[in-house]
Parts: structure tokens; C-alpha cells; sequence
């Protein structure tokens, strides 16, 4: 799924949005991404912040596709945020008062989570591509893991509360390493080259 040597994709209907030339208007370039997504096609984006630590770095590059018709918990979904957009973890997907909504948190964050429009969401994140290796948001593992780190989350949250920094530091490695991730950095926002 990630770069095949030559600087293309290894996938067919890839719109490649981290090499372009756009980066100067950032507005074209997101309205490129907002289009083809809408198009049903698929884009990758260069990951920027730390939010997601330690499942995105920043440099990796992220596929997305166009959101499915239902939402698991432990998904990675990509929404905007004033002028960027944000990758974070599906907490839980629900109806309130018929609007269906989602709870989302950024996996590195011991904050709260934030609740969006399911209309709020622009895509879903189905791998990382860092380097020349390559993975898959949708193999069981991955499921397993985004699962479990969901499920997690809510309880980190409360725990990291009254905990100091250094303790909340070690609850989160804790949290990463029963996962089976390791400790790398990562982020939230994209950025375009």
C-alpha cells in the first residue's frame, strides 16, 4: 500500500495529495481531498502532531477512504477542524435525538473525547504507511487493537485525572504496551507537500 520505489502508489484510484504542488494554497488543496473523497475515491495525506501517538508519527502518510456505512469502535476516522483536518479514534458511534453522532479522541490524549455530526466526518483512515512498511487498519489485529485502546480510553481518562504528569506519562506506555504498540511519536493534523 505505500510507495512502490518509483515515488507512485502500488494502488490503483490513489489520488496522491502528499507531493503536491498545492502547498501554497492550502485551501485548493483541501477542497481537492474534500472533492475526491466525495467522489469515492481514496487519498493519501502526510500526518503532522501528536495526537495519535503512537499509532501515527509525524511523515507518515495515511490512506483514506471514503467513510463506510457503519462505524466501529477503534475505527480512525478523518473530520475538519476549523482549518486543518484531524485523524482520531472512533470511541463509540451513536443516535442522539436521531442524529447519529461520534465520540472521538485523539489515542495519546487523556482528555475527554469530543462528540461530532456523523455528517462531521470526512473519511476513514484504513492504513499507515511509514517508511516501506505498510499497516492495515482493517486486519483483525489492528481491529483487536483500535478496539482495545478504545474500550480503554474512558477509563484512562478518569484515571489520569487526579494522577500526576509523571504517572500519567507511565499509565499511557502502560496502556500502549498491553496494546502490543510501542512507543513512537506521532499526531493528529495533516500537512501537504
Amino acid at each position: 500500500m505505500c510507495d512502490n520505489g518509483a515515488g507512485e502508489t502500488d494502488l490503483d484510484g490513489v489520488e496522491r495529495m502528499t507531493n503536491t504542488p498545492l502547498r501554497a494554497s492550502g485551501r485548493i488543496t483541501r477542497a481537492l481531498v474534500l472533492e475526491a473523497l466525495a467522489k469515492g475515491k481514496r487519498v493519501r495525506l502526510r500526518f503532522a502532531g501528536h495526537s495519535m501517538t503512537p499509532l501515527l508519527a509525524p511523515g507518515d502518510e495515511i490512506l483514506v477512504e471514503p467513510l463506510p456505512d457503519t462505524l466501529r469502535a477503534g475505527d480512525v476516522v478523518l473530520f475538519r477542524s476549523a482549518e486543518t483536518f484531524v485523524a482520531h479514534r472512533v470511541l463509540q458511534a451513536r443516535r442522539r435525538r436521531k442524529v447519529p453522532s461520534v465520540a472521538v479522541k485523539g489515542d495519546h490524549s487523556l482528555q475527554g473525547p469530543e462528540t461530532l455530526a456523523r455528517s462531521d466526518l470526512l473519511g476513514l483512515v484504513v492504513a499507515r504507511c511509514r517508511g516501506s512498511s505498510t499497516l492495515d487498519l482493517r486486519s483483525p489485529p489492528q481491529r483487536a487493537v483500535g478496539t482495545a485502546l478504545a474500550l480503554a480510553s474512558p477509563w484512562a481518562v478518569r484515571l489520569a485525572s487526579w494522577m500526576p504528569g509523571p504517572f500519567r506519562r507511565g499509565l499511557r506506555r502502560c496502556l500502549y504496551r498491553l496494546a502490543g504498540l510501542r512507543g513512537e511519536t506521532g499526531s493528529g493534523t495533516m500537512t501537504f507537500e
